[in-house]
């Protein structure tokens, strides 16, 4: 009796951390990756473009600000910086991760968009290339290992 309640114990916590790991990447309110390894955990790899940021939501006026640009993307090759704040992508306002999904999903890799951004208090479009999840994937692997090997 008392091995059977242990057994069942152990199975929920079993459950209860892989639910936990799981489901983690999805409520973390600092940083959200656009199309990227959030979609990737969940087998849903999206075939619109990605523009290759990360976005910090910036709770008092609900503006999205990049929190990073991968390098060799086409945010980068456009002159997007962290800390620019979007405005809008190709004409559509944008101040929520789901919005700016949300614009991207009718387009598709390679495509050229218009990216509305203040910087330094300047308005800015900028034209960026997007990219297909592939290409961001093996960016971002890329990346992590130019950081691996250069401390």
């Amino acid at each position: 009796m008392v091995f059977r309640w242990l057994v069942i114990i152990f199975g929920i916590l079993i459950l209860g951390y892989a639910a936990i790991n799981y489901l983690l990447p999805y409520f973390s309110p600092r940083s959200v990756t656009i199309g990227g390894p959030v979609a990737v955990l969940k087998q849903d790899i999206p075939k619109h473009g990605l523009i290759g940021i990360n976005f910090e939501l910036q709770n008092e006026r609900s503006n999205l600000i990049i929190s990073e640009v991968l390098s060799g993307s086409g945010a980068e090759s456009a002159g997007l910086k962290r800390g620019d704040i979007v405005l809008e992508i190709n004409d559509t306002a944008v101040n929520t991760k789901f919005e700016a999904r949300e614009a991207l999903k009718s387009t598709k890799p390679n495509q050229i968009i218009n990216a509305k951004i203040l910087r330094d208090s300047q308005s800015l479009v900028l034209k960026v290339r997007l990219m297909s999840a592939k290409e961001l994937i093996h960016l971002r692997k890329k990346s992590q290992q130019t950081k691996e090997r250069d401390p």
